[in-house]
């Protein structure tokens, strides 16, 4: 008995995305839990000269508001109290985007 056309094409159509989706993640490697690639470890802060440590900590993270006039602009915004840079976000940044969260820098 033939089987009718309109039914063998969505059945077709269904297995072969199916397929597709299987294999097409068959060969992806699956990094072990906790293996993320979060970005460097938070810096450890001593309680020195904390924009010392935020400049350091943007460059290591690649942005580039750690670089140039970096130290003399936070020295001055916290000894003015001009803004609040948000030092312990900052220092927490694994990433630029995380450091751009943080809402006191740019890391263009």
């Amino acid at each position: 008995m033939r089987r009718p056309f309109l039914l063998f094409v969505p059945g077709a159509v269904v297995g072969f995305v199916a397929s597709f989706a299987i294999l097409s993640c068959a060969g992806c490697p699956v990094p072990p839990p906790g293996s993320a690639d979060a970005g460097p470890p938070p810096v450890a802060y001593d309680g020195s000269d904390v924009c010392a440590h935020v400049c350091s900590h943007l460059i290591t993270i690649q942005c580039s508001s750690g670089e140039g006039s970096c130290l003399d602009t936070c020295r001055d915004a916290v000894a003015r109290r001009l803004t609040d840079l948000h030092t312990d976000c900052l220092l927490d940044a694994g990433t630029v985007e995380a450091a751009r969260g943080c809402k006191s820098v740019r890391c263009p």
